[in-house]
């Protein structure tokens, strides 16, 4: 996988024939680079894929995330179920997960201290979308976990927590949502 970085770009005519005589991929990390361009082509257009970070240090950034660009159906076939934890667009995302509840809403009263698994979930938690939870994990109540992390631990009540792995970034007020 080249790097183009800080705008200056790799041997990549030179890579791409190397992966095409030994039949490999070529995914392009184009995150420093965007924009860069070889003899009038842009880089990210060279390889079978390439890829954008958004990290606060990256060209274009949203804090964390990112984006994979390509021409293949194949690899983004793939991509969307690496996305999606392994879960195909055929059926309901959220009927494998919670009873079908969509988590990425306060839990309504008769979900609230729910149990699935050795997974506990308090009461006022909010989790948004794509994330995974080890087993053995309790989400305290009011919690708040971002989209796309993984929590490896018990969350402690009251806090704001993202990232993969899962980390606290903030504590919130107490609130009682009935009174809202």
């Amino acid at each position: 996988m080249p790097i183009h970085y800080g705008g200056c770009p790799r041997l990549i005519r030179e890579l791409k024939q190397i992966a095409e005589d030994y039949n490999l991929l070529l995914i392009e990390d184009v995150a420093e680079s965007l924009g860069a361009k070889i003899k009038n082509e842009t880089v990210g257009t060279f390889g079978d894929a390439a890829m954008f970070s958004f990290c606060q240090n990256k060209i274009i950034s949203t804090g964390e995330g990112g984006a994979i660009s390509t021409n293949s159906n194949e690899i983004y076939e793939k991509l969307k179920l690496i996305r999606s934890h392994g879960r195909s667009e055929t059926v309901d995302y959220f009927s494998s997960t919670y009873g079908g509840k969509r988590m990425s809403t306060v839990l309504p009263e008769e979900q609230r201290n729910v149990i699935r698994g050795k997974v506990i979930i308090e009461k006022d938690a909010f989790i948004d979308t794509n994330v995974v939870i080890h087993p053995n994990v309790t989400i305290g109540e009011g919690s708040i976990i971002g989209s796309n992390s993984l929590i490896l631990k018990n969350v402690e009540p009251w806090t704001i927590n993202v990232g993969n792995p899962c980390k606290k970034i903030g504590v919130r007020p107490k609130v009682n949502l009935e009174d809202l």
